[in-house]
């Protein structure tokens, strides 16, 4: 664990070494950069806490070939803004927490490719507006935490926005998915 520590940015290539390493806690640094490749072959990483940092963006190739890591926190950082290709290579990923950044987009199909996703935290990220295609491709989601954001309505609901972006399969479960929310709405 390297928490707690005054870590400002990591380089490529920092844990190259480290193919068995299985969880790595980077949490409450000051880290405002990782570089590309940082954790680029750490395929035995399951879980990723950058927790509590100065992160405003994710690299593209941040999380490549990092195939089973299954836990991402990304909570408490200064993220804006969420891509479709920054999260493409974590298929098999189960929880994702994004809460309590500054989100203010997260683009279309940004977790299209998070095909085992069971759990979605993006709560108090206060100017994120959700659009109708933002969820799409949560085939596996089982929980969605997402108070204290706005949704973008036109002509539709919160149910209609999640019925029109969630996938087939979930639409048939949707009375099991738990929302924790206290959401807003803007027309």
């Amino acid at each position: 664990e390297l928490d707690n520590n005054r870590i400002y940015y990591i380089q490529s290539n920092t844990f190259e070494d480290l193919r068995n390493l299985v969880s790595l806690t980077l949490s409450n640094n000051q880290i405002e950069s990782i570089e590309s490749n940082s954790f680029i072959d750490l395929r035995s990483l399951t879980n990723l806490d950058l927790s509590i940092n100065y992160l405003t963006y994710l690299n593209e190739t941040l999380f490549a070939r990092t195939f089973n890591l299954k836990y991402l926190n990304l909570s408490s950082n200064k993220l804006e803004y969420l891509s479709k290709t920054e999260l493409a290579q974590l298929r098999n990923l189960i929880s994702l927490d994004i809460s309590d950044n500054y989100l203010k987009i997260i683009e279309d199909f940004a977790f299209e490719q998070l095909v085992s996703l069971r759990n979605l935290f993006f709560n108090l990220n206060f100017d994120l507006i959700l659009k109708n295609q933002t969820l799409n491709g949560l085939i596996s989601i089982e929980n969605i935490h997402i108070s204290q954001i706005l949704f973008s309505v036109n002509r539709s609901n919160i149910i209609n926005i999640l019925v029109y972006s969630l996938h087939p399969k979930i639409i048939r479960n949707i009375m099991n998915i738990k929302f924790y929310s206290s959401i807003y709405f803007i027309y």
